[in-house]
């Protein structure tokens, strides 16, 4: 057996561009063909008035809590509001 010998910058050369040809390969999308085309969906949207809140056409009512609740009630007193602020 013969040790084949690599050099550094080789190696390097190597890597790089393997690893380039890996993001390249992750980041394309899938070419699109006319088989897989889905139309757009005819069921209405969610509505949401922020990054925190949204209602769902069957009014629904979801708050995302983007903070671990350690003993303020959070939980307990923000659906509270949010349904005493929506009632008429």
């Amino acid at each position: 057996m013969s040790a084949t010998t690599l050099k550094r910058r080789d190696f390097f050369r190597v890597g790089a561009a393997a690893g380039g040809g890996l993001l390249i390969s992750l980041c394309l999308p899938e070419p699109a063909h006319a088989s897989t085309f889905d139309p757009p969906s005819t069921k209405p949207a969610t509505f949401a008035p922020n990054a925190f809140v949204r209602i769902a056409p069957d009014d629904t009512v979801t708050i995302i809590v983007n903070k671990s609740e350690m003993g303020q009630g959070v939980y307990t007193s923000l659906p509270h509001v949010a349904g005493r602020r929506t009632r008429g």
